[in-house]
């Protein structure tokens, strides 16, 4: 195993997915107003996967460095376990380095989304909350990412926040007034909650397997707390919510051929129910296939709304369709 396959075995790239899904979601709140741009959407999709493989790596050498016990200003700490070509176990500080080479492309990348902003100032905040929320996530004696709070930052920067960034971003253009004028922020609220709850599914699992697997290092699971029958209810009620939502915006916004754009929702509602009936069978390998349902179900649910309200919104009349 060479560098880059162990870099790729930490990068968890299934998860990437939640990324991918959450700036369909807000292209598809643009769409609605006939606002979509290219160029934005794809700066946001590069700017959401770096952003999250920044926390993918971090999370795995925060998650080594706590099984080791080591302290933290300390480099030596290795995988037993894995090793690179000549046989020499690598070293926990080579996920840190990839975590902060994957924060500067974001970074970048969040430059270029701020060039063509109309209003930088509401950007820059967002920016600032996905940021903050990954150190409060990580850092200090207490981190959020070891208690029931962290379900709170995955619902918020995969839904509102993210949908509400690549929604604006295209729509700014084309706002009616203020882009923060109902008419125009009301898709991404919409969506931002439906999209939240779907991500919350995938948290809930990645609680689960911890709960499954055994003690482990987090004696603060949510899964522990709630209980596996509790979870199994509140994964049910993340599809029931997500498909209110839906339905709420459909007759809200006066959205065309209602049933249609409903679609999608209730295909999401069938598939995270189905994830929700599985969680009653508590082995690993079940575990595994829940994960890779949920996330292309959110995946899937987002993709199918993307379209179909490209086709049976108002036509297109973006100030750059392209660029």
């Amino acid at each position: 195993m060479n560098v880059l396959e162990f870099v790729k075995h930490k990068a968890s790239l299934m998860t990437l997915w939640l990324s991918v899904g959450t700036v369909m979601g807000g292209t598809a709140a643009a769409v609605i107003r006939g606002n979509m741009e290219v160029l934005p959407a794809i700066l946001c999709l590069l700017f959401g996967i770096f952003a999250q493989l920044t926390a993918n790596f971090y999370h795995a050498w925060y998650v080594q460095r706590s099984k080791e016990n080591k302290v933290f200003a300390k480099e030596s700490v290795i995988y037993e376990d894995e090793n690179d070509e000549r046989g020499n176990p690598f070293k926990v500080r080579v996920l840190r380095e990839a975590s902060t080479s994957a924060f500067l492309i974001s970074a970048v990348v969040g430059l270029g989304l701020l060039a063509i902003t109309h209003q930088p100032w509401w950007f820059l905040l967002m920016g600032a909350f996905i940021y903050g929320q990954f150190l409060l996530l990580h850092l200090g004696k207490k981190p959020l990412i070891n208690t029931p709070l962290s379900m709170v930052c995955t619902f918020l920067v995969f839904g509102p926040v993210g949908v509400i960034s690549t929604g604006l971003i295209q729509s700014q253009a084309e706002a009616h007034g203020s882009i923060w004028a109902f008419f125009d922020t009301a898709p991404c609220l919409f969506i931002g909650g439906a999209v939240g709850f779907m991500a919350l599914t995938v948290h809930y699992i990645f609680s689960y397997a911890n709960y499954i697997s055994g003690p482990g290092y987090n004696k603060f699971n949510l899964t522990r707390l709630v209980g596996p029958t509790m979870m199994v209810l509140m994964t049910f009620l993340n599809g029931l919510f997500m498909f209110g939502l839906m339905v709420w915006m459909v007759l809200a916004l006066h959205i065309s051929d209602p049933l249609i754009a409903l679609v999608p929702a209730f295909i999401g509602l069938l598939l995270n129910s189905v994830v929700a009936i599985m969680m009653n069978r508590r082995t690993i390998s079940n575990v595994k296939a829940m994960f890779k349902l949920s996330v292309w179900n959110y995946v899937l649910t987002f993709a199918l709304m993307l379209l179909l309200f490209w086709v049976i919104a108002p036509p297109d009349d973006s100030y750059r369709l392209l660029f």
